[in-house]
């Protein structure tokens, strides 16, 4: 009988990590790890084995299984080291090719699979290691993490003292834990920007060209560092400062928008924090470009809203999946998408300088490769600083971002940084000399009320919509206004909760937050207005599957959800609970669900009318 060592709540990162795991076992789009480690030589499997078993030991992440409890939340649960069989198959060297990438594989999970997060395999030639293949789930470790994990693994294996963790995953929750009461006595509160970021990083471009929609491109300069490094011993910023400013004044000047979100990674891990545990969280940064301001200006603002979105992270965690659904619903939008920003290596200029180019050049080898499948509307810059070489990998949904945009930004990157360095007194606009014709966005898409939205494909969702006879949109600088024409026993209630449903599906579309009305071959009618945050009424469960989700809901958060007219997080559902619903409801015999029934706009009512009975099993093979 296996013993546990002891359990407790999840941490601050694992909670995001948990979402992920859960959602990716329902098929969606939410990538495994992969990695493959090229070993010294001299190492025996013998001794590898046994290296392993000692990381085992001296790390609980490496031997916890994520569990939903009674209550609904996500538990971790420590069993003891001699109860874990080692995830470990041993293959010839040669058989490398068939260790592939793990991105998008549901076979390391949290709920359905009990077994090991991790699988390692050793590729073994003569009796001694050349490579070390690991697949892991992302609750299970992070880009630091996994420094430290080889490190402590190639030490072990030659008998060598490694540094083991200060902490493990249970501490951390128990300190975050704390920190959180503290700061909720304290009254800190986290500050919000007068203006909102759109709610995608880019607006959508007129007509996607065929293929592909996703596009990874990678541009590793030689000779930039040295520039980049001047400029923070001009300004007393960081590396990741920089680059984060200068992508991020690139995307502004290419949308329009002035203001810009981020989602910065942090590792939230100290030097002397040897733990292999995923430690990352996402640090929201948004950033208005004032190119009134000069370079130096610019870069101590994105200094200081930095520093303060680290403040809040740490005092009252990262932005909650439960906030931005509720922002995302208060704005009428499907979800709120940040520019994710991630910087690895070292922050700032080393003792032993990188030397410049005599002549001050700066190469750029480029490579691009495409994917099928992706996150919508997504985009995430990867800088990475290695030796004297900057990389620069930008993924993106070339609906968003045009492959032509992308190489752009690529090139345009050394001539701002150089501009930069040149004279930090600068005012900012004079950056837009730089920007060649056709770099500003062709879009269909408009600022709204703070979001990127395209009318035309709101009209088409209205115009969708059962009942619906004609439809059309009026924008102003704050609201987005639908006039409808509705066949006579059509409420416009539903016709807004069909929006609503859609809008998952479009991100660049929002629901309108004025209807005016008229009713079918009705000539007289004066139109109605209407309006969803103050005219929604309430909706009572009337089908068995409203029923069975009310009864569901209350069983999951111990109280009723009588009003069906709201979405999940309106409602006060709880995102760390929403995998709970979904098992409850399985247990009852109803399936359908996704993610974004729970972190979109889209009403309960809606919710309901997705779920169906699972499908007939096979009886193909079935044993008596």
């Amino acid at each position: 009988m296996a013993t546990v060592a002891r359990s407790g709540p999840l941490t601050l990162s694992q909670q995001r990590m948990w979402l992920r795991s859960y959602w990716r076992e329902r098929g969606e789009l939410f990538p495994a790890w992969s990695r493959l480690w090229d070993l010294p030589p001299g190492i025996r499997v013998d001794a590898a084995t046994r290296a392993l078993a000692q990381l085992v030991e001296r790390h609980e992440i490496l031997r916890t299984q994520f569990v939903i409890a009674p209550n609904g939340l996500p538990v971790q649960i420590v069993f003891e080291p001699d109860d874990l069989r080692l995830p470990l198959s041993v293959r010839p060297a040669d058989a490398v090719s068939t260790f592939l990438p793990a991105d998008g594989r549901p076979l390391l999970a949290g709920v359905d699979f009990r077994g090991s997060l991790w699988a390692a395999r050793f590729f073994v030639e003569h009796g001694e290691l050349r490579q070390f293949g690991l697949i892991f789930d992302h609750i299970i470790s992070d880009g630091s993490g996994l420094y430290n994990w080889r490190n402590q693994f190639i030490d072990l294996c030659f008998d060598r003292a490694a540094p083991g963790p200060a902490k493990q995953p249970l501490d951390h929750q128990r300190a975050e834990a704390a920190i959180l009461k503290s700061s909720a006595h304290r009254g800190h509160v986290r500050k919000t920007p007068a203006r909102p970021a759109p709610q995608i990083p880019a607006p959508g471009v007129p007509k996607p060209e065929a293929g592909p929609r996703y596009l990874n491109s990678s541009a590793r300069y030689d000779g930039l560092l040295p520039v980049i490094d001047e400029i923070c011993r001009q300004t007393g910023v960081s590396r990741s400062m920089v680059l984060m400013y200068a992508i991020g004044w690139l995307f502004s000047a290419h949308t329009g928008s002035p203001d810009v979100l981020f989602a910065m990674y942090a590792a939230n891990r100290t030097v002397r924090d040897h733990g292999v545990e995923c430690r990352m969280r996402l640090a929201d940064i948004q950033v208005e470009f004032d190119d009134s301001q000069t370079f130096r200006q610019a870069l101590e603002n994105v200094f200081v809203v930095s520093m303060r979105a680290y403040e809040d992270d740490y005092r009252l965690g990262p932005v909650s999946a439960d906030s931005r659904a509720r922002t995302a619903a208060e704005r009428g939008v499907a979800a709120i998408v940040p520019l994710y920003f991630n910087f690895q290596g070292p922050p700032g200029p080393q003792e032993v300088a990188v030397e410049e180019d005599p002549k001050g050049a700066v190469t750029v080898e480029r490579s691009h490769s495409w994917e099928d499948f992706g996150r919508p509307w997504g985009a995430v810059a990867w800088v990475y600083v290695k030796d004297s070489h900057v990389i620069l990998d930008l993924d993106t949904d070339v609906a968003m971002l045009p492959e032509s945009v992308v190489d752009a930004m690529q090139d345009l990157l050394p001539d701002l940084l150089r501009l930069i360095r040149d004279d930090p007194a600068v005012q900012a606009d004079r950056a837009r000399s730089l920007l060649p014709v056709g770099f500003a966005a062709e879009t269909n898409c408009r600022l709204v009320g703070g979001n990127w939205v395209d009318t035309d494909v709101v009209a088409r969702i209205l115009r969708g919509a059962p009942g619906v006879v004609a439809a059309s949109l009026s924008t102003g600088s704050d609201e987005l206004s639908a006039a409808v024409e509705l066949e006579r026993s059509t409420q416009i209630f539903d016709v807004h909760e069909y929006v609503l449903s859609q809008l998952h599906h479009n991100l660049n579309a929002a629901a309108p937050a004025v209807y005016l009305t008229v009713t079918q071959d009705s000539e007289t009618e004066t139109p109605g207005l209407w309006r969803p945050a103050l005219d929604t009424p309430a909706v009572a469960p009337a089908t068995e599957a409203e029923h069975e989700l009310r009864a569901a809901l209350a069983e999951v958060h111990g109280r009723d959800f009588p009003d069906l007219a709201r979405s999940y997080v309106q409602s006060g559902g709880e995102m760390l609970r929403a995998p709970a619903v979904v098992e409850v409801l399985r247990r009852r015999g109803l399936v359908g669900l996704d993610s974004h029934h729970f972190t979109s706009p889209c009403t309960l009512r809606s919710v309901a009318r997705a779920l169906e009975a699972p499908p007939a099993p096979s009886t193909d093979g079935a044993s008596y």
